[in-house]
């Protein structure tokens, strides 16, 4: 352990242990000029989501407060901090009552090639829907002096800081002039963002003069850490995935579905946690879907799939407590030629309760049951594929993969679009996200830039490794880039938008 100042943590023969949200440790770091430094940080913990706290203390008095999260195992990972000229000090404390062992931690030196970066990387634009221009970008504490077409005109641009401390003190949103980008014309153009150090950011932008509304629709809504699918099924029917937390229920998906008088047809609730099942007794009430007794429900799970599909058809709500593996809900529901696999369940297809995938094992009354259990499934059209992870873990995941194979159910488990949920910051597995090999990932997250460890793993490990044939897009981030929607007529046939929600 290098510049330990103070900690109440546990002294072990390797390190510190911090096994509370009470306990500490502080080092302190001296630098000759203000600017990003590198800590390495070396640790090790048995759980699949751990985060740590940091708390920087600048030599004017100024405290900077982030959240880091940690991969599973034991790993180190480099994280750059800004720290002011003079001495600063780190307090790191944990997030959870979760043992997390602590090796080492130490300033390496002034931070060197930081990854600047844009989000979304591609936009589409209807000249007849005009829509914010939102691009949120990694920069450092870089100035923005321009934003320049290939032709080499010049896009006025509006620039607003996400934050003034900690890691979103490196993120900025930028609002590029709506009607100077569609002067650009119909057509694909490439937008350079230029920075005052001289760093280039690239994005695509395709404009279209009419949008032309596509069979099969998907909408992940930007409602922060929680998840809201919103699907517009080829034969006009809507299927609605959760219903966020009360905040991001009260505030987008109730609105959107009032402002576009949107008739739901049927509800699909993945799991029975709050930020996944807010205000849907009222939006269920208010369209029209009740919900099926759970003793005849429960029942059921132990009969054969025609009668538990017959029976479930006569409602339009299906919860992870009714559905077993590998059930077909385009066989329980009219979807208009969508056809969508379960892809887990607390059930066997004969109704038998099933071990759930995790190490060490969750019993049923514990918080990460209702994860293990929430509904991951696979939906086909056209041979465009959706993947929607709910709350599922990678570990878990990789599981139902290896299963599906296995079973000779599939062969192939690429995907053109994937729905990752709010635990992918800490639970990323290049494996995994290699057997889907998406073009799209959407990240249901608000803080995922405060962690490096996305940096780290994904970008490093992920993007920059597995996906050099550069079938990989974008990966967006709901805090960055607001709504996703895709427009899906094949698998040859599609896009995507960003959309921020006072636009939807």
């Amino acid at each position: 352990m290098k510049n330990i100042a103070d900690t109440n943590a546990i002294k072990t023969e390797k390190g510190l242990l911090l096994n509370s949200p009470d306990h500490y440790l502080t080092i302190k770091t001296e630098v000759n000029s203000d600017g990003y430094y590198m800590i390495d940080l070396g640790y090790a913990h048995d759980d699949w989501e751990s985060f740590m706290i940091f708390e920087v203390t600048h030599p004017d008095g100024e405290i900077t407060k982030f959240m880091q999260g940690l991969l599973h195992g034991k790993s180190n990972m480099l994280i750059p901090i800004f720290f002011k000229t003079g001495e600063n000090s780190i307090r790191l404390s944990h997030h959870f009552c979760l043992g997390t062992q602590i090796y080492y931690i130490k300033n390496v030196g002034k931070a060197e090639n930081l990854q600047y970066d844009l989000s979304p990387k591609n936009v589409v634009f209807f000249t007849d829907r005009p829509k914010s221009l939102k691009t949120t970008v990694k920069n450092y504490k870089k100035i923005f002096l321009d934003i320049q077409a290939e032709n080499g005109t010049h896009i006025p641009f509006e620039a607003q800081s996400k934050g003034q401390n900690g890691h979103l003190a490196t993120m900025t949103s930028i609002y590029p002039d709506v009607n100077a980008v569609a002067s650009l014309g119909v057509g694909e153009h490439i937008l350079s963002y230029c920075l005052d150090n001289g760093t280039i950011l690239k994005q695509k932008i395709e404009i279209q003069k009419t949008f032309v509304k596509s069979k099969l629709q998907i909408i992940n809504f930007d409602v922060k850490n929680a998840n809201s699918t919103l699907i517009f099924l080829p034969n006009g029917k809507t299927l609605l995935i959760d219903s966020a937390t009360e905040r991001g229920a009260r505030d987008t998906v109730i609105p959107y579905l009032k402002r576009h008088s949107i008739k739901l047809d049927y509800y699909l609730l993945t799991h029975f946690h709050n930020d996944h099942q807010g205000l849907k007794d009222e939006i269920l009430y208010e369209h029209g879907i009740a919900i099926p007794d759970e003793t005849k429900t429960s029942k059921l799970i132990s009969t054969d799939k025609k009668t538990r599909y017959k029976y479930l058809k006569n409602f339009r709500y299906l919860d992870s407590t009714m559905l077993c593996f590998y059930d077909e809900l385009h066989k329980i529901w009219d979807l208009g030629g969508v056809q969508i696999e379960v892809l887990n369940s607390r059930y066997d297809e004969k109704g038998e309760a099933v071990e759930v995938y995790y190490y060490p094992f969750m019993k049923k009354n514990e918080h990460n049951y209702e994860n293990y259990t929430s509904v991951s499934f696979m939906l086909s059209y056209n041979d465009f594929r959706y993947y929607h992870g709910a709350d599922n873990y990678a570990v878990s995941q990789e599981r139902y993969i290896s299963d599906m194979v296995r079973a000779k159910r599939t062969n192939d488990l690429k995907c053109d679009w994937f729905f990752a949920n709010h635990h992918f910051v800490c639970d990323i597995s290049p494996t995994f996200i290699n057997t889907l090999n998406p073009i799209g990932v959407y990240v249901a997250n608000e803080y995922i830039y405060h962690r490096a460890m996305f940096a780290h793993a994904y970008k490093e490990n992920v993007e920059n490794y597995y996906f050099s044939d550069k079938r990989l897009k974008d990966t967006l981030v709901s805090e960055e880039v607001g709504t996703a929607k895709v427009y899906v007529n094949s698998g040859d046939d599609w896009y995507y938008e960003t959309i921020q929600n006072e636009d939807l």
